[in-house]
């Protein structure tokens, strides 16, 4: 990045520039990211809706912690 060049800034951005600049700077300027898996992300937000599926249906919290053991 240039000095001529403009940084779109973000929230995300700059919470992460507050909570560590060096991680700020890695990611936003020289834009490098950690590897993460698409599938692990997907596979807890599913698990997360799983739960509350069966915690409105039933109000049971032992099925809910059932089901995240079964997993």
């Amino acid at each position: 990045m240039t000095a001529d060049t403009r940084l779109t800034t973000t929230y995300s951005m700059w919470s992460k520039f507050r909570n560590c600049r060096r991680a700020c700077y890695w990611r936003y300027v020289k834009q490098i990211v950690p590897i993460q898996s698409k599938e692990a992300s997907l596979w807890f937000g599913s698990l997360i809706h799983e739960c509350l599926e069966i915690w409105h249906e039933t109000r049971l919290l032992n099925l809910v912690l059932e089901h995240i053991d079964r997993i």
